[in-house]
């Protein structure tokens, strides 16, 4: 059975990359080679011509440097199931001195007030990812995220990038090299809410078809962050499913009115990541955060440091848009090691670290998960990471 293939064609046809061609278990690899115009001396095992084979029990593959033209005979050949590039494997790499809301997400154990507070991660930090940032705009020009921010030609050009800060200071949660889960990713801003934070639905309807668009375009793996509220709204909450449907995961946050996060778009939206905020200093739901049976997972939302529009500084923010950035960081991340688009809301929320809220915060509040986002401290175990491949970005 043909499992997820995704040849990265936006390298020329000239260049030749090292990749990993997986074939059906009674694929003869010399047959295969042979048909392909490959080395067949590669079933000796020996590294000839950039070609190696590799089988022990029903695993059957080959290994090189392969063109462009070549890799699009692989796709379509029915004795293919999975081709990936010959990914970097490394230790986790340690961010010394984080912020609070990153050290909390690489530990399952509550903050202690002596501890160092370390971000443990993996190296690969949503390489390759494109995050969608539907909001305010995004100040391009800061030190974190420079170089990383492209905005599409639909929208207008503007001096100020991002009148209100809101958007911006996603970007760095999202994706700076300060405050950011996801370091390496690339990051598309949609200036799509005005400098009071307000937008309309069909201004967010245009933006996700711009999303679909690009992804369709670049064929590189894309997670949008569309952290804005507003009551239940079903043709909203339709479009967004539609969206996720074409392999385009949404992380939205759950609202700020201390309410059932059930009531408001798009947290009642079907698979949808909703997320809500605690405050990492004891592990308590915040004040504001909603909850409920649609929130999916809990991330710091409390006095959460990241970038500001204004220079190269920085700033502190609360609220659940501040933990669905996070959330959008960590789904990048997670996309950008090779995790599934259409799974990896469920991976996010399996590998939570559950029961660690305070349990008084549930009292009253019937339903509501008790699971905090977490990272696996730089080792995700999800098994559907190991064999996909991705563009790595433009």
């Amino acid at each position: 059975m043909r499992l997820l293939l995704c040849i990265p064609l936006f390298v020329l046809a000239t260049d030749a990359i090292n990749f990993i061609v997986q074939l059906e278990p009674d694929e003869n690899i010399a047959s295969f080679v042979a048909k392909h115009s490959v080395s067949e001396n590669s079933i000796t095992g020996q590294r000839l011509l950039s070609v190696v084979a590799h089988r022990w029990g029903n695993f059957r593959a080959i290994s090189g440097e392969f063109s462009m033209e070549t890799l699009k005979k692989f796709y379509f050949d029915e004795k293919v199931v999975g081709i990936s590039i010959d990914r970097t494997l490394a230790i986790a790499d340690v961010q010394e001195f984080a912020p609070k809301h990153l050290a909390r997400i690489s530990q399952k154990e509550s903050l202690s007030p002596n501890q160092p507070l370390d971000y443990v991660y993996d190296p690969s930090l949503g390489v390759g990812v494109d995050v969608h940032i539907l909001d305010t705009g995004v100040k391009s020009s800061h030190p974190d995220i420079y170089g990383r921010v492209s905005r599409p030609r639909f929208y207008v050009a503007t001096e100020d990038e991002d009148p209100n800060g809101h958007g911006t200071a996603l970007a760095g949660l999202v994706g700076g090299e300060t405050y950011g889960v996801a370091k390496r990713c690339n990051i598309f801003d949609h200036p799509i809410a005005n400098s009071r934070g307000k937008t309309k639905i069909s201004a967010v309807l245009a933006a996700l078809d711009l999303v679909v668009q690009e992804t369709r375009r670049n064929r590189r793996p894309a997670v949008v962050l569309l952290a804005l509220t507003m009551p239940k709204n079903n043709l909203l909450n339709h479009a967004i499913e539609e969206v996720i449907q074409q392999g385009i995961p949404i992380v939205t946050s759950a609202g700020n009115s201390n309410s059932a996060a059930c009531m408001f778009s798009p947290a009642s939206a079907k698979r949808v990541l909703t997320v809500g905020s605690i405050d990492v200093r004891k592990d308590t739901l915040a004040a504001f955060s909603n909850y409920g049976a649609c929130v999916d997972v809990f991330a710091p939302g409390v006095d959460v440091t990241t970038i500001d529009r204004k220079g190269a500084k920085s700033t502190v923010k609360s609220g659940t848009s501040m933990s669905a950035a996070i959330t959008a960081g960590y789904v990048a991340y997670l996309m950008g090691m090779g995790a599934d688009p259409e799974t990896v809301i469920e991976d996010v929320i399996n590998s939570a670290t559950t029961n660690a809220i305070t349990q008084k915060n549930y009292l009253i509040k019937p339903y509501t998960p008790n699971r905090i986002l977490y990272n696996g401290a730089g080792h995700p175990t999800c098994t559907q990471f190991l064999f996909t491949s991705f563009p790595l970005g433009f």
